[in-house]
């Protein structure tokens, strides 16, 4: 059995992201920015997700979060180890 988990990105995100008392687009938020935004109490769901993958991915803190993670898809690399052994039929 394969021993990998896929994550799947968001298909729809915020239009904006709050860091302090302004607003940034969110294809333009770094990971700094993502966590302010949840920090203000928005969307945490979503940006617990996206800090997730970029944590497994190894995403730098000074790039723009969304388009990084969008172009590692692309080239199907958050395919990333899954923390269970290899022998292991459960469901998650």
């Amino acid at each position: 059995m394969d021993n990998r988990k896929a994550y799947r990105l968001p298909t729809e995100f915020p239009g904006y992201v709050r860091i302090e008392h302004a607003f940034i687009g969110y294809d333009h938020a770094t990971i700094p920015h993502w966590q302010s935004h949840r920090a203000n109490g928005n969307d945490r769901r979503l940006v617990n997700h996206l800090l997730r993958i970029a944590k497994l991915a190894g995403v730098p803190n000074d790039v723009p979060l969304v388009p990084h993670l969008r172009a590692l898809a692309k080239q199907n690399v958050i395919m990333l180890k899954n923390r269970r052994g290899p022998n292991s039929d459960s469901p998650r």
